[in-house]
């Protein structure tokens, strides 16, 4: 640990109330900062490698796995932290080397010398005070991560204890196992009578495209017969794919919203000779009103979009190049006067 650490853990002991910490090292202890030196010097010629290689073997069967998750959360803003002010570095120092002597070299160091010591530091930590609180990040920073590298791990654990045996009952019936997409799925006849009736009503262009392509599709549309003009009939919005996302990350990231539904605005149409895409606009956060609470998240795309038609002889996936050709004037984009609020539910969606 730096002097900078024993600094704020110094600070941090000196503002806890007069006899309020059940372990009695608060303001109110006579010798509280020495009392933290001493604990600084616990881990006297230990390095930062050797203490986090200890830490790790703790609980842990060294013959056994060796994949160990560690959680990381911030305490310096900076990731290499200020100078210390002179006066408050010497005092620090001298504190250590007051501590070393008793516990190194045996020498039982005076009350006098220990009582002078601690006026000292009480002197220069609240004279530096400003500097001391600037190193840190916040409390609340710190809880926000803690939780966030937490709940990444608790996810990653389990789904790596249920990989193995959920991979093998799947294959065992013949299931899908692996993540394909996570996927906002939208209902086909809420957007046809939400979004699309209103694109038609409102631009004769849209109006003439897609009547042009109904006519080719009316009597054999299959979404997934590339070799035929057809409309899609599934409609999702991409959120992440297993080309963009590890199979760990999709669950972490998406699992707890499987199944629920959520409310997402309809802005514009996009559409070309090759494909035509419904663009949608995502919250950021879930509203307030919404039973669940946690952000909502981005989807993996810069293009959050519903596919809703291709041509023969080309991928759903190929919309997403739709802004680009409009900026090439290779495809068109209308926009909706008022967005429009469709919702869907989340989904996987498994090879």
């Amino acid at each position: 640990f730096s002097l900078q650490h024993l600094a704020v853990c110094m600070s941090r002991v000196l503002h806890r109330p007069p006899n309020t910490h059940k372990g009695k090292l608060d303001s109110a202890v006579e010798n509280a900062c020495m009392i933290v030196v001493k604990f600084y010097c616990f881990y006297r010629n230990l390095s930062t490698s050797a203490l986090k290689e200890k830490l790790l073997g703790i609980g842990h069967d060294r013959g056994g796995n060796k994949e160990i998750a560690v959680v990381t959360t911030p305490f310096f803003r900076e990731e290499t932290p200020l100078d210390l002010p002179n006066d408050l570095k010497m005092a620090l120092e001298d504190a250590i080397v007051l501590q070393t002597r008793e516990d190194v070299h045996n020498c039982k160091v005076g009350k006098g010398a220990v009582v002078d010591m601690e006026k000292r530091l009480r002197s220069s930590i609240q004279g530096n005070q400003s500097y001391i609180d600037n190193l840190t990040v916040s409390l609340e920073e710190s809880k926000k991560v803690f939780v966030s590298e937490l709940s990444r791990v608790i996810s990653s654990l389990q789904y790596k204890l249920a990989d193995s045996k959920t991979l093998a009952a799947n294959e065992a019936n013949n299931e899908p196992g692996t993540i394909k997409i996570a996927s906002l799925d939208l209902d086909l006849k809420a957007v046809q009578s939400e979004i699309i009736a209103k694109l038609r009503k409102s631009f004769p262009e849209v109006e003439q495209y897609l009547a042009d392509r109904e006519e080719d599709s009316k009597n054999n549309n299959d979404e997934n017969d590339k070799s035929q003009n057809r409309f899609i009939t599934s409609l999702h919005c991409t959120f992440a794919h297993a080309s963009q996302a590890t199979q760990e990350s999709m669950t972490t990231t998406f699992q707890h919203l499987v199944g629920t539904k959520h409310e997402v605005k309809a802005v514009s149409m996009l559409y070309s000779d090759e494909s035509a895409a419904i663009e949608l606009e995502i919250p950021k956060k879930k509203n307030d009103n919404n039973s669940h609470s946690s952000s909502f998240p981005a989807p993996l795309n810069t293009f959050p979009h519903v596919t809703i038609w291709c041509a023969k002889d080309h991928e759903a996936y190929e919309s997403n190049e739709l802004p680009e050709k409009v900026k090439r004037k290779s495809a068109k984009r209308v926009v909706f006067e008022h967005p429009v609020v469709v919702s869907g539910v989340f989904n996987f969606w498994y090879n």
